[in-house]
């Protein structure tokens, strides 16, 4: 379902938690080339979050209040 809904969307951005971000999955819903960004509440200190960036992969940080 995931897959058919990205494959549709004009944009498909990954939500990333810090405590997700970085983590392996079993499974891949879509390589990261094809996501628009990634949104996460992680610094940008973050080695995972470095790794995107130097991938080309835009990050979107999420705030909270």
């Amino acid at each position: 379902m995931k897959r058919i809904l990205a494959s549709r969307a004009a944009d498909t951005y990954v939500l990333a938690s810090a405590e997700k971000i970085g983590a392996a999955s079993r499974y891949q819903v879509v390589p990261l080339t094809e996501v628009a960004g990634v949104i996460t509440d992680a610094p940008a200190a973050d080695p995972a979050v470095a790794a995107l960036t130097a991938q080309g992969i835009p990050i979107v940080p999420a705030h909270h209040d």
